[in-house]
């Protein structure tokens, strides 16, 4: 049986099984479609009406539902979106997700290809007026997926060394930039390869996406960039850089000596 696809990556939409894109009107009817998606168990009305029409009484709230699955199944299928006991779900058999192959890409390594598809990731861009429930829900679907992403990133990173390296943790801040240990490995690279620019800049957006309590792992990196940039001037400290990247206590035990010595 041939089947509709729910292309989730960037903004949704639904494509019929010859290829063609269906006509839906962005809105709460998809919205509703990529929760029975994106869920692993059939939901019920009540939930779909708290998520989407919250500040609706019931009986509107239960008609806006009946208006949404009409629309879905005059625009697909009838048969796509079956219920059982109050409670709905999408019929495998009648619709794929794009989520599907592209994570068949992530766990074979194909990251280039991965990251080519992603699109800003599941539901990107999509904005569903007066529904703050399914807005968080999103945002939850959104980071699940960035977290799957951006570890497998990381993973393949710590696989690599030098430039390598670098691209590998600079792809995986594209998609999660909080993530204080990947700038912190990235700044090691940066200065173990002597880019002294490149890690400059690595330290100003550390300091931008770190908490206080980041503000030792800061002054550490700090240092490990003041010693690479007096390096740059001819300091024969040039010679100490390379060797405690990744060594954080013994280059603390450095630093502090250092500035016990400056006294």
């Amino acid at each position: 049986m041939s089947r509709f696809e729910l292309q989730l990556l960037g903004s949704p939409q639904i494509v019929r099984p010859d290829g063609t894109p269906v006509d839906l009107p962005r809105g709460k009817p998809l919205a509703m479609l990529c929760v029975l998606a994106l869920e692993p168990t059939a939901v019920s009305r009540t939930d779909l009406a708290a998520m989407l029409w919250p500040t609706a009484p019931s009986p509107r709230a239960r008609a806006s539902i009946r208006q949404a699955l009409w629309l879905l199944r005059k625009h697909t299928a009838p048969d796509l979106i079956v219920e059982s006991n109050g409670h709905l779900a999408l019929d495998p058999d009648r619709i794929s997700l794009d989520l599907e192959p592209w994570a068949g890409l992530l766990d074979s390594g194909a990251l280039d290809e991965a990251l080519a598809r992603w699109s800003g990731g599941p539901l990107a861009g999509f904005e569903v007026a007066d529904a703050p429930q399914w807005v968080a829900w999103a945002d939850r679907i959104r980071s699940r997926w960035e977290s799957r992403l951006g570890e497998r990133l990381e993973l393949q990173a710590d696989a690599t060394q030098g430039a390598d390296r670098v691209r590998w943790l600079q792809r995986a801040l594209d998609i999660r930039p909080y993530r204080i240990d990947a700038r912190l490995r990235l700044i090691d690279e940066l200065v173990a390869l002597r880019e002294l620019d490149a890690a400059e800049a690595g330290l100003d957006a550390l300091r931008d996406a770190a908490e206080p309590e980041d503000e030792p792992r800061i002054q550490e990196a700090e240092g490990r960039v003041r010693l690479l940039r007096r390096s740059s001037h001819g300091d024969p400290a040039q010679r100490l850089v390379p060797e405690f990247v990744g060594r954080s206590s013994e280059f603390a035990a450095l630093m502090s000596a250092w500035r016990s010595a400056q006294t």
